[in-house]
């Protein structure tokens, strides 16, 4: 697990109670920007679709789901299902992507961060063109206090295929860490909590160990945070981006708390 990752927010009261009151919220995965997200369809890998392969496939679905069933009632009711060819109806195959957007958007709450405080197209997209802030988080102590599932997201051009042999909880998770790839500059992990959809959890206020000042926040929203970390946070280190004078990116560099 990496030490520190990186959380870019604008200043506002949302921002300012996570450094108050350590609470982070895990917006469901409908609220996040990409439209892709949640919506991914089921795309099953064709090679994969023989009679054979289709038959284990739902004899081993029907045998969880009707634990009490003898093996002529399993095969009998396999028989009958399979000759309806649920797999390669459009209707059936998008009812079953409705249904797991629904319950993947009900359940799953999702936080997410990234690898760098310095991440120049970070700050011009979700700090309010540069005006906010990036909070750098000690992942084991956010990880024990949230108790989720801790991911690096992938990217890649083509939608994620599901394999008939995949568990659901699989296929989720898949679908939960997968993304286009011109997501890719964001180097995003997830930290990802089930039971949790829109809702917002607390974690200690020392796992917050640095707080980075955008290089266009104003005076009196840096004179604010200053203050709240020396009274609330005062083993946070804070910095502040300034533009370069030679290239094209973000210096980062320790301020003192009482300036």
């Amino acid at each position: 697990m990496l030490n520190v990752l990186y959380k870019y927010k604008p200043w506002n009261d949302y921002t300012k109670r996570i450094l108050t009151d350590g609470e982070l919220y895990f917006p469901s995965i409908g609220q996040l920007n990409d439209p892709f997200e949640g919506s991914i369809p089921y795309i099953f890998d064709n090679s994969e679709l023989t009679t054979e392969n289709i038959f284990q496939y739902m004899y081993k679905l029907a045998r969880k789901n009707y634990p009490d069933w003898s093996e002529e009632q399993i095969y009998t009711y396999v028989s009958e299902e399979q000759k309806k060819g649920w797999l390669f109806n459009e209707e059936h195959i998008e009812q079953q992507n409705k249904e797991t957007q629904k319950e993947v958007e009900r359940l799953f709450g999702v936080f997410s961060l990234t690898t760098r405080s310095n991440n120049f197209l970070m700050w011009s997209h979700y700090t309010n063109s540069h005006t906010g802030i990036c909070i750098g988080f000690d992942m084991d102590k956010i990880f024990y206090a949230v108790k989720g599932t801790l991911g690096k997201v992938k990217y890649q051009k083509e939608l994620p295929i599901k394999h008939l042999e995949d568990k659901v909880e699989e296929f989720i998770e898949r679908l939960l860490f997968t993304k286009a790839n011109i997501w890719e500059y964001e180097d995003e992990y997830r930290l990802i909590k089930i039971n949790a959809s829109r809702s917002s959890i607390k974690v200690p206020l020392d796992s917050i160990t640095e707080i980075t000042l955008g290089c266009k926040i104003s005076i009196e929203a840096k004179n604010e945070i200053i203050s709240i970390v020396k009274e609330h946070i005062p083993s946070c280190k804070i910095y502040e981006a300034s533009l370069s004078k030679t290239k094209f990116e973000l210096d980062i560099n320790g301020i003192k708390p009482e300036a």
